[in-house]
């Protein structure tokens, strides 16, 4: 056998061997913790005036953190008669929906928090972030990290026109994590990496009353709060929200380079024996 064909069939081996490792420790390590799945349907009454708000409460299990989910929406602005509708499209869509009819401003909120009482009350959730505190907190034993193999918040959707997300973990009332960023308009679907620690994030947290990265572990998380703050007529949708470790695509760019560069030195020293 030649020079040439015995560095070809040593550096395959070495070369799936590498990959296989590599993106096996980067996936098969991490066990992500859906925050809800979206799976089962719920939705609020359409509201049709300004300054009406709207609120349901269901217990699906499993498919939701702490097993329970309080929605709440808000008509902040626009003609009479003309709809806001907030809710949970279920399975197959599996998706959050808000949507506003033409010239109408308004909020929808997700509240986990262990129960359908502890969420804000029907009365105080005004639409903006300053009325989305739970009024108790609920959640028990919520790892976020998996035993820290999990860095990130991950939330995908899309809308037509940009919109504003605001996510929001406690430990308590004073005592949280909190990130907000625009989803953009256009209907393009959009992912968003919020890193624990806010190296290399698309919206970092604001910790406040001493909170720290380590809220999102060790049982810290006792409710969570999601909240599209609408702008005029639009229409969002929410399709993934909760916890894992997807690599960054520079990471997959350096191992392909990694990999380019090991082909390139078998190739020049085949050619240099040849």
């Amino acid at each position: 056998m030649s020079y040439k064909k015995r560095i070809r069939f040593k550096i395959k081996p070495l070369i799936a061997i590498l990959s296989t490792t590599f993106i096996g420790a980067q996936l098969g390590l991490a066990t992500p913790v859906l925050i809800d799945s979206f799976s089962t349907s719920q939705a609020n009454t359409v509201i049709t005036n300004a300054g009406a708000g709207a609120q349901s409460q269901t217990t699906p299990g499993a498919e939701v953190i702490g097993g329970s989910r309080i929605l709440n929406s808000y008509f902040i602005s626009g003609p009479t008669t003309r709809t806001l509708g907030f809710g949970i499209e279920g399975t197959p869509l599996n998706d959050l929906t808000l949507n506003s009819a033409i010239g109408v401003t308004g909020s929808g909120l997700a509240t986990y928090c262990g129960s359908q009482t502890c969420g804000t009350g029907l009365a105080t959730f005004a639409g903006t972030i300053g009325t989305t505190t739970p009024t108790t907190f609920g959640l028990t034993g919520v790892d976020l990290t998996s035993a820290g193999t999990n860095t990130q918040i991950r939330v995908q959707g899309s809308s037509d026109l940009a919109v504003t997300i605001w996510a929001t973990f406690y430990n308590t009332a004073t005592n949280f994590a909190r990130t907000s960023f625009t989803l953009p308009g256009g209907n393009i679907p959009t992912t968003f990496a919020l890193t624990f620690n806010n190296i290399n994030s698309d919206a970092p947290f604001t910790f406040n009353g001493g909170a720290t990265s380590a809220i999102f572990g060790g049982g810290n998380i006792h409710a969570i709060t999601f909240m599209i703050e609408g702008s005029n007529s639009s229409d969002t949708i929410i399709t993934y929200f909760g916890a894992d470790n997807i690599p960054e695509p520079s990471t997959f760019v350096m191992l392909a380079g990694g990999l380019s560069g090991l082909l390139w030195f078998a190739r020049k020293r085949a050619q240099a024996k040849a």
